[in-house]
């Protein structure tokens, strides 16, 4: 039984986790859009190397 709760407790993190980051993945993406912000201000915002970051505008 506890295991299962510590199964359900780390899934439930897992998907805030991966929530947060896509939060600020589009947030970045959006003050980029904007003019807000330099594309390395806007890697850093998302949390991302500006390699991976480049890849993810690449897809959108």
């Amino acid at each position: 039984m506890k295991e299962e709760s510590l199964e359900k407790s780390a899934s439930i993190r897992k998907l805030l986790l991966d929530g947060l980051q896509q939060w600020k993945v589009e947030k970045a993406l959006k003050s980029l859009e904007d003019g807000k912000v330099t594309f390395l201000k806007a890697a850093e915002i998302s949390g991302m190397t500006v390699w991976d970051f480049a890849d993810i505008g690449k897809e959108n």
